[in-house]
């Protein structure tokens, strides 16, 4: 189920899974690097969105490319799709939810 505008969506786990696979998107977990420690998706790459420098590390991203952002239960990405809209990024979904979604999904 995709939810708001065509190329910044919100995705439900098994949509964000496939479409992230078929699009070859780079993961991006804005999460804390503590919280990344604990646990993240694999290949995801890590930038926190309490950190000082978090725009700025947007900004040197390839805004062509498609991005796949996740936190813990969506609240922060939900900003972040904004950002990014803003800066000129052409494609970036969210994983509805976040981390939490992801785990419930995979254990039912």
């Amino acid at each position: 189920m995709i939810t708001t505008s065509l190329n910044f969506s919100s995705l439900d786990p098994n949509t964000f899974r496939s479409m992230s696979e078929e699009k070859k998107g780079i993961l991006l977990d804005i999460r804390t690097p503590a919280e990344y420690a604990e646990q993240h998706l694999h290949g995801s790459i890590n930038f926190d969105f309490y950190s000082v420098e978090f725009e700025k590390q947007l900004e040197n991203l390839d805004k062509n490319h498609p991005y796949f952002i996740y936190c813990r239960t969506g609240s922060r990405t939900k900003t972040v799709l904004d950002i990014m809209k803003s800066i000129g990024f052409k494609e970036v979904y969210d994983l509805k939810g976040g981390i939490i979604a992801w785990e419930i999904n995979l254990n039912s």
